[in-house]
């Protein structure tokens, strides 16, 4: 862990979406600060999106929050690992360059979605090599 360079892989596709979505869910189980939803969108993150997609989302809840997202990583974190995507969904579009820097919040928060992420990838690989048996 820790600046989330040099690591091999880990790119944020359509496919892992939802296991990035599932390990930001877990780590902002935290008390809200000043976002909503359960992806905790800023009201900043909920203009961008607005202002690019003309459409207003519902980020008090689970599948608008999603959306929200899925549009975040799509502008903002193409070729990002996972670690950069978890970065600046945390810290903004520069929030790899923060957390490198030495934010150690944006940093510690990337390396928990990033350790989440691996984990739940890890666990469905292994679920679907038994169900194969």
């Amino acid at each position: 862990s820790g600046t989330g360079a040099g690591r091999g892989g880990g790119r944020v596709t359509a496919y892992a979406l939802s296991l990035l979505a599932a390990a930001i869910l877990a780590v902002e189980g935290a008390p809200p600060g000043h976002a909503d939803g359960p992806l905790q969108i800023t009201p900043a993150m909920a203009r961008d999106y607005r202002q690019h997609t003309g459409r207003k989302a519902d980020v008090h809840s689970r599948a608008g929050s999603v959306q929200v997202l899925a549009w975040y990583v799509r502008h903002y974190c193409h070729g990002a690992t996972v670690w950069e995507a978890a970065a600046r969904w945390n810290g903004g579009p520069d929030g790899d360059t923060q957390a490198r820097r030495g934010s150690r919040r944006i940093a510690d928060y990337a390396d928990r979605v990033e350790a989440l992420f691996w984990d739940r990838a890890k666990r469905e690989l292994r679920e679907m090599e038994l169900a194969m048996r």
